[in-house]
C-alpha cells in the first residue's frame, strides 16, 4: 500500500511538472520595438532624470523598494524591513539568491556601495546628510538617522535619480555620468547603445523574480519577450508612420494631434493615462529678471493657461487646469496659495507688477527646442502672451540634445520649459528647489525649511500639511509656474498583450507578442 501511495505521489508530481513546465520554463521569444524621441548617452540612471534614459534603464536595474500600482513603496530587492521605536534605525533584510547580469549574487556590500554612490550623484541622495549606513551581515543593512525621516521608503523608491543596486566593483568611486558598465538585477540586461539610433536589451536567463502578481514597478516580473529595442525616432510624424505600418510596436506617449488617427485604426490599442505629467515654466534665479519677485509675479499674472495647454494638446479632454504640484486625486494634493494669483489672466495686473519690478525692456531669454512639441509650442505661446504686456522675449532655439546641456549653465537662459511625470511623493521636488540646487538655482530658504520638516515628519497627515505649505510657497515665491496637467495616451500594436493599463510607466516585462 505504501508503495502505491508513493507511486501516486511521484505520478502527481511528475504530471504537475509537465503541466507547469511550459509556463515556468517558457523560452522568451520575439522582439518588441518602442520609439523614444531622444538618445540617452548612457544608462547612469542614478544621476539623471530623463524619460529616454529611465525607460530602458528601468528594465535593467532594480531598487530596494519600488512603486506599486497604487503608488505605495513596495519591497523589491528588500525582503523585509523594520523601524525602531524612535524612528531613527531602519533595518533592511535583502532577498537571497538574487543575481546580477554578470552572474554574481547580490549581497550587502553591493547595496552599501550603491547607496554610497547614490548619495554623491543623486539630488535626493545628497539630502541624507550625516546618515550612517552599515552592514549587519551579508544580507542585512542598517540605516541610522540623526533625525526621523518619514520619506525613507519614498527616497528608496524614486524613479528619478533612483537608487538602483549595482555590483560594488562597478560603482565604487565612480562620478556622475561616468559609469562604464550597465549591470543590474532586472529581467533584461544591457546589450548595446548606438547613439541616435537604438538602445538594445536582451532577456536575462538568470533573473530571480520576486514572484506574485504584477504590481506597478514591483511584484512578479518575467521576461517573455527575448529582445527589446528602444529606437530613436525624433520626428513625431515618422514615429506615427512606423507604428501604423508595424515597424514599431509602442509609442509611450502619443502626440495629442495623433490621438484621433490612432484610435480609428483597428490594428492599434490605446491606453489613457490620467494624469501623465504636468508642465510649467522655471525661472533662473541666477539672472537679473529671474531673481526679481515682482517680475516673476508679472509673468504669472499675464499667462493664459488654457491657451498654453491647447497649443500642445489641441483637445480639452487631454488636459486639466490645476495648480497643485501634487496631482489632483492623490493623497498629497493641495491648492493652498493658488487663489487670486494662479491663472488670473490679468494683463493690467501684469503691467503694474512690471512697474514695481522696474522692468525697462530687458531681453527675456527663453530656452527652446523644436525637437519636442512641449518646448516648441509652450515657448512660442509664452512669447506671444508676454509680449502683449510689454516684455521683450527672445527664444534661443537649439536641437534637443544641445538644449539639455545648455540648461545646466547658469548664464544662458531666463525661463525654461519643463515637465514632471506623475509624482508618487512630493519629496521628489527636493531635486528641483532645495537650497538652490536643481532647476533654476532657486534659493528660497522658507521652501528648503518646509522640505526638511516634511522629510522628518513620520506621520503622513503631518507631512501632507507641510506639502500644502510647500505648494503655497511655490505659488507665491514662484521658482516656477505650473501650466497644466496633461493626460497621456499610450499606443501599441494589437499583437502586444499584458500591459498594466492605466499605469504611468510602460514596462515590457510580462508582455507577449501574438
Amino acid at each position: 500500500m505504501k508503495i502505491k501511495i508513493l507511486s501516486l505521489i511521484i505520478f502527481i508530481s511528475f504530471t504537475t511538472l509537465l503541466i507547469a513546465t511550459p509556463y515556468v520554463l517558457a523560452k522568451p521569444k520575439g522582439t518588441i520595438i518602442a520609439a523614444i524621441s531622444g538618445s540617452p548617452p548612457h544608462l547612469d540612471i542614478m544621476a539623471n532624470t530623463t524619460v529616454e534614459m529611465w525607460w530602458p534603464a528601468g528594465h535593467v536595474y532594480e531598487q530596494l523598494f519600488a512603486w506599486g500600482a497604487d503608488f505605495a513603496p513596495t519591497p523589491m530587492l528588500a525582503e523585509s524591513y523594520s523601524v525602531s521605536e524612535d524612528d531613527l534605525t531602519w533595518t533592511i533584510k535583502l532577498r537571497k539568491g538574487v543575481r546580477f547580469h554578470n552572474g554574481n549574487v547580490m549581497d550587502a556590500d553591493d547595496v552599501l556601495a550603491s547607496i554610497a554612490r547614490w548619495r554623491k550623484v543623486s539630488n535626493t541622495g545628497k539630502t541624507w546628510g550625516n546618515t550612517k549606513v552599515e552592514k549587519v551581515n551579508s544580507h542585512t543593512i542598517q540605516i541610522n538617522l540623526e533625525r526621523p525621516k518619514g520619506t525613507m521608503l519614498n527616497d528608496l523608491s524614486q524613479t528619478s535619480m533612483s537608487l538602483v543596486i549595482q555590483p560594488a566593483e562597478d560603482v565604487r568611486g565612480v562620478p556622475a555620468n561616468e559609469l562604464k558598465r550597465f549591470i543590474g538585477t532586472g529581467p533584461y540586461q544591457f546589450d548595446k547603445l548606438i547613439p541616435d539610433q537604438v538602445v538594445a536589451l536582451k532577456s536575462f536567463p538568470g533573473y530571480v523574480s520576486r514572484g506574485g502578481k504584477p504590481n506597478g514597478l514591483a511584484g512578479g516580473k518575467e521576461a517573455l519577450i527575448e529582445n527589446i529595442e528602444f529606437r530613436v525616432i525624433k520626428e513625431p510624424s515618422t514615429m506615427l508612420a512606423a507604428l501604423l505600418a508595424g515597424g514599431i510596436h509602442v509609442i509611450d506617449t502619443l502626440q495629442s494631434t495623433d490621438v484621433d488617427t490612432v484610435r480609428k485604426n483597428p490594428n492599434i490599442k490605446t491606453d489613457l493615462i490620467k494624469p501623465r505629467y504636468w508642465w510649467g515654466y522655471s525661472f533662473n534665479f541666477a539672472r537679473k529678471l529671474g531673481a526679481n519677485l515682482y517680475f516673476r509675479q508679472a509673468v504669472q499674472a499675464a499667462i493664459n493657461h488654457d491657451e498654453i495647454a491647447m497649443s500642445v494638446t489641441g483637445d480639452e479632454s487631454l488636459y486639466r487646469l490645476d495648480c497643485g504640484i501634487s496631482h489632483l486625486g492623490t493623497f498629497w494634493h493641495s491648492t493652498l496659495g493658488c487663489r487670486g494669483v494662479w491663472d488670473v489672466r490679468d494683463q493690467e495686473k501684469a503691467k503694474r507688477l512690471l512697474k514695481k519690478a522696474r522692468y525697462n525692456g530687458e531681453e527675456l531669454l527663453v530656452l527652446g527646442t523644436k525637437g519636442n512639441i512641449f518646448y516648441d509650442r509652450m515657448s512660442t505661446v509664452l512669447k506671444s502672451q508676454l509680449r502683449a504686456v510689454g516684455i521683450n522675449v527672445k527664444i534661443d532655439w537649439y536641437d534637443y540634445a544641445t538644449m539639455r546641456q545648455i540648461r545646466n549653465k547658469k548664464d544662458t537662459w531666463d525661463v525654461l520649459v519643463g515637465g514632471w511625470g506623475t509624482t508618487f511623493d512630493p519629496n521628489i521636488y527636493k531635486q528641483a528647489w532645495y537650497k538652490g540646487t536643481g532647476r533654476g538655482w532657486a534659493d528660497i530658504p522658507e521652501l528648503s525649511i518646509i522640505m526638511d520638516q516634511a522629510t522628518e515628519a513620520s506621520d503622513v497627515n503631518q507631512r501632507k500639511m507641510y506639502y500644502a505649505e510647500m505648494n503655497r510657497i511655490i505659488t507665491e515665491q514662484i521658482p516656477m509656474i505650473k501650466a497644466f496637467d496633461g493626460y497621456g495616451v499610450r499606443a501599441y500594436r494589437k499583437e502586444v498583450s499584458g500591459y498594466q493599463e492605466g499605469f504611468k510607466m510602460a514596462t515590457f516585462w510580462n508582455l507577449t507578442l501574438d
